[in-house]
Order: structure tokens, then C-alpha cells, then sequence
């Protein structure tokens, strides 16, 4: 493209563009390495004059496209120029109506067409969040808010994805039978869910019962409990719905860890269908809970009454099999999490094996544990013991005591004395420090075998910087 013309489309200069067709109209057929013509750099900066001249001068520019498949209309949609797109509309309108005279094109199909991506003008203008320019395409053609692009998203999916609630509202109110399509299966309704727009999400669940039964998904997904709750009231047999996988909402809860939507789900009697319902792998909630190493959400499940802890997948493991096969795999021994929640529960161990050791009971883990108390408690020994010493030694400063008789009777000789300071600032350290570390390897032992170790490492701590203090 010429490099004047170019200017003054940006420029706006209606006389200067006038003056250079007038020497050469030829510039109109250039176009720019991305295929842009004269028509759609004129429509991109906004001059309503310079646009209205070129397309007076080459009126065939109007239906041309760029290298993506933009015509000029889809860059005044999305660059959000009201008047533009309303000059340029009544233009394509014509146009549409002489083709479809003589039979060579249908009416809309030119405001119709879609990009190189299958967008239309619609779909440009809700991404550009012009109000306005939706108003008038709704009112020109209804129908465009019924076309998805080549990913299948809606213009009404797209409002919903991004939160565009007035944008939403006008595609309702002008098209009530508009496309809720959206990517990857999904509909506008899971698109507000999972964005976590709550006001559009009550505007489609109002609006749309039937899409709003797939709303229970993708809501576990992101935690999202009220709606869930709602969408369970609203559709009682929401919770039969699965996706691709085999899977319901309760399954998508324990992926993702969310616990409080677990309880919440576990706590809904719509939903108790769920609690061993298994995907296509045959592997229930439990299942997922021990192979995402979910250790809240195990123990919450294995405590519920209503899970079966016996089922078995295709592959024919219980959730057990499962913990000890994934341990074989693990350096930590916080791998093997069933052992330490079936501990914690023996009620459940004992009515479902009559046992009180867990099925899957890991001596090789216990024999670590018991390592690790043993460990603790000489820890514990050697931090009575500093303790002691250190609080021994603030009542035998070095140096003695004043003995003679007299105002200083009983305060220590070398009280003036820095080294003597920093001595007993140490010895308060020290003795604090084997206070707190007794303290700490007591309650580990008490709380927690599963997470004693930690405590250690905390004790370890505690003692290089009591070493380095006392240096």
C-alpha cells in the first residue's frame, strides 16, 4: 500500500485523500502484506469521511478480506465504531438486496459470513465489548447470535466467558433461541461457572433450565458450592449427568481437592447417587481420593457410612491395593496414607473387617515411625538435659558473687563485663530453645505420628540455631 494513502487514512484528511485518488484511483487496488485494503486501514482508525470516500470511489472493496478472512464490517465490529458499522451494515444491506434479486445471494448471508476462524461481526463485536454496536447488529439480523465459530463458541458464550453481563442480557432479550455453544463441549452456562460470574450464571440458569442440568460439573470443578446446591434444587436428576469420562461432579471434587465441595455434595440428598458411583475406569470417589494422595478427603470418605470401601475397579483394586501400590513407588512414607487414616478410625476398620489392624497394614511404616518416637525421645532426653544445665547456670555466673558486706553484697564481680552479658543472653537462648524443642517433640509424638518427622526437622532447626548462638 501507498505510504501517503496510507497516512492520510489515519490521518483522517478527507481533502488530502481526495486530492491523491484524484491523481492516482489506482491506490484503492493495493493492499498491505497482510492483505488489508485501502477500505479496511480507513475502518480501523475510525474516520467515518475517509471510509465513506473510499468505499463511494471502490464500492467492491466492501465485500474484499484480509489474510484472517476479515472483511471490513468484522474490523469495524471489532475495533467497536458504531458509526462505521452502522454506514458499512446499510451498505452490505443493499448490496444483499440486489444479489438477492437476481438470485445470487439469500438475505443476511453477506452479515453473516464468518472469518478465517468462522467468527462473524457478532462475534467480534461481543469480544470487543461494544454494547452499542451488539445493539444494532441484534436488531438488523436476530439470527446472528444462532452461529458458532470453528471452535463452536457462541456469542453468547463469549459474553459469558468474559463476564459481560449487559452484553448478555441484550443477546437474550433479542434472541431468545440463541446458540449457548462454547468450547470443548461446554455451554455458556459452564463458561460463567468456571469465570465464577455468579450474576450471569442465576441470569442462565433462570433462562435455561436444560443447560442448566450440565451446571453440576463443572461447579465441583472450581468450588463453586451455592450453585451447585441451586442447580441440584432447580434439577434433581442433575447429578445422573457424567462426562466424556464417566464421571459426575463428586469425582471432579476429589481431582481437584476441593473438600468443602466434597461435603457439600456428600451432604445433598440429590446427590447421594454419587457417592459410589464409578467412571469408566470403575474407580468410585474413593478410588480417586487415594490415587490423588487427597488425604482430607480420603479420610472424610472412608468415615462416610454410605461409601463402599470394598469396591474395586477394572483393574481390580480396592482403595487399598491402590495406597500399596502407589507406596511401592514413593520414597516418603507420607505415601502410604491409608495405614495412618485407618488408624485414626478404628470404629471403621472394625466394622468392616472385624479387625482392628487395617487390611493393608504396612510394618515396614511402623517400624519407621517407631524409629522416629525412638529418635525423639533421646532428643527429647538431651533437651531436658540443656534445659536444665542452662537454667543451672544462671544462678552460677562465672566469676561468683560479691561476698563482702556492703551495697554490692551478692551482685556479680564481673557484672561489667560484656563477655559476661553475652553469656547470659546465650544461656537464655539456649534454655528457651531445649524448652521449646521438648515442647514440640512432645506434641508430634502426641498429635501425629503421620507427620512426626516434620516435627523433628523443626527440632533440627531449632538446635543449629541454639549451636550458632552459643558460639
Amino acid at each position: 500500500m501507498d505510504s501517503r494513502l496510507f497516512r492520510v487514512a489515519k490521518s483522517g484528511n478527507v481533502f488530502l485523500l481526495r486530492q491523491l485518488l484524484n491523481e492516482n484511483p489506482r491506490l484503492l487496488t493495493k493492499l498491505t502484506p497482510q492483505g488489508n485494503t485501502p477500505l479496511h486501514i480507513a475502518v480501523q482508525f475510525g474516520h467515518k469521511g475517509v471510509v465513506v470516500e473510499i468505499y463511494k470511489r471502490c464500492g467492491s472493496l466492501l465485500t474484499r478480506l484480509n489474510s484472517s478472512g476479515d472483511s471490513p464490517l468484522h474490523v469495524a465490529a471489532r475495533c467497536g465504531h458504531l458509526s462505521i458499522v452502522d454506514f458499512l451494515v446499510r451498505e452490505v444491506l443493499s448490496a444483499e438486496r440486489i444479489s438477492a434479486e437476481i438470485g445470487k445471494t439469500g438475505k443476511f448471508d453477506m452479515l453473516r459470513q464468518g472469518n478465517k476462524v468462522n467468527n462473524t461481526v457478532l462475534h467480534e463485536a461481543v469480544r470487543s465489548g461494544n454494547r452499542s454496536v451488539v445493539q444494532l447488529l441484534l436488531r438488523v439480523d436476530p439470527k446472528l447470535a444462532c452461529f458458532e465459530n470453528y471452535a463452536g463458541e457462541s456469542p453468547l458464550f463469549l459474553a459469558a466467558r468474559e463476564g459481560k453481563k449487559d452484553l448478555l442480557n441484550q443477546i437474550l432479550i433479542s434472541a431468545p433461541s440463541s446458540a449457548h455453544g462454547g468450547s470443548e463441549g461446554q455451554t455458556a452456562l459452564h463458561a460463567a461457572v468456571i469465570e465464577r460470574h455468579s450474576d450471569i450464571t442465576e441470569i442462565l440458569l433462570r433462562e435455561n433450565h436444560t443447560s442448566s442440568q450440565k451446571l453440576t460439573t463443572m461447579a465441583g470443578l472450581h468450588s463453586i458450592m451455592l450453585l451447585s446446591l441451586e442447580t441440584a434444587r432447580r434439577c434433581p436428576d442433575s447429578g445422573e449427568l457424567l462426562d466424556l469420562n464417566g464421571r459426575s461432579v463428586l469425582h471432579f471434587a476429589v481431582l481437584s481437592g476441593e473438600m468443602k465441595v466434597v461435603r457439600c455434595v456428600l451432604e445433598v440428598a440429590e446427590l447421594q447417587c454419587l457417592v459410589n458411583q464409578a467412571d469408566n475406569g470403575g474407580n468410585t470417589p474413593l478410588h480417586l481420593a487415594a490415587i490423588e494422595r487427597q488425604t482430607r478427603i480420603l479420610r472424610w470418605l472412608i468415615w462416610d457410612e454410605r461409601v463402599d470401601h470394598r469396591a474395586r475397579n477394572e483393574n481390580g483394586q480396592s482403595v487399598f491395593d491402590i495406597d500399596e501400590s502407589i507406596r511401592g513407588t514413593c520414597f516418603s512414607y507420607r505415601c502410604n496414607i491409608m495405614t495412618c487414616i485407618w488408624r485414626k478410625l478404628p470404629s471403621v476398620s472394625n466394622r468392616i473387617t472385624g479387625k482392628k489392624n487395617p487390611p493393608c497394614a504396612d510394618q515396614e511404616a511402623i517400624a519407621r515411625i517407631q524409629t522416629y518416637k525412638r529418635m525423639g525421645n533421646t532428643l527429647l532426653l538431651v533437651a531436658t538435659l540443656i534445659a536444665t544445665v542452662t537454667f543451672a547456670a544462671a544462678f552460677t555466673l562465672p566469676g561468683g558473687f560479691n561476698n563482702d558486706r556492703g551495697p554490692k553484697q551478692g551482685v556479680a564481680l564481673l557484672e561489667s563485663s560484656k563477655r559476661l552479658r553475652w553469656f547470659i543472653f546465650s544461656d537464655a537462648i539456649a534454655m528457651t530453645s531445649s524448652i521449646i524443642a521438648a515442647c514440640i517433640i512432645f506434641w508430634g509424638a502426641v498429635i501425629n505420628d503421620e507427620s512426626y518427622v516434620y516435627y523433628l526437622f523443626l527440632i533440627f532447626c531449632f538446635w543449629k540455631m541454639k549451636c550458632k548462638i552459643n558460639k
